[in-house]
């Protein structure tokens, strides 16, 4: 009887497991990439964003593109303002401590960038947003730059599934 006891709690706690693996540790499965962009868009915080390409992001940037697995992305056309937003979906943990390195290297110097130039802008940029979420995609990384990081938050997390 003991046994059969058990038993059935081990195979309880494996269905248990077997479904938050399948769900992703925060229990996401993906991200709606067009509803993201659209309730990004919509706050209207990010006036003139473009979408680097890999070359960009390479050069400009100093991502290693090939640790991206898909994107959303907009930063400023011009350096007028430092708002800007970044998706990244990396394959897995390594890949987007990888790319977080790599990003925070870049906010370092976009950092002493406006620092120099125009320390209103500097402050956005030292206040950045960023969040992580894992999802049976991957990893995805934000970062906010923006005059209300809180909201962009909350557009993105609405496009999670």
């Amino acid at each position: 009887m003991l046994k059969r006891v058990f038993c059935l709690i081990i195979i309880a706690a494996l269905a248990a497991l077997g479904l938050a693996a399948c769900a992703g540790s925060d229990g996401y499965k993906a991200l709606d990439r067009e509803k993201a962009l659209a309730a990004v868009e919509k706050l209207g915080v990010f006036p003139a964003a473009m979408q680097p390409d890999d070359a960009m992001l390479e050069s400009v940037y100093g991502l290693d593109v090939s640790l991206i697995k898909d994107r959303l992305i907009g930063v400023p056309l011009m350096n007028v303002h430092a708002s800007m937003y970044w998706l990244l979906l990396a394959e897995d943990e390594d890949a987007a401590a990888a790319l977080d390195i790599q990003m925070e290297a870049y906010f370092k110097s976009y950092q002493e960038l406006w620092d120099s130039y125009l320390p209103e802008q500097a402050k956005l940029v030292r206040e950045r947003l960023k969040a992580r979420y894992e999802t049976e995609e991957g990893v995805w990384l934000l970062y906010i730059i923006s005059s209300d990081n809180e909201a962009v938050r909350q557009a993105v997390e609405g496009a999670l599934e």
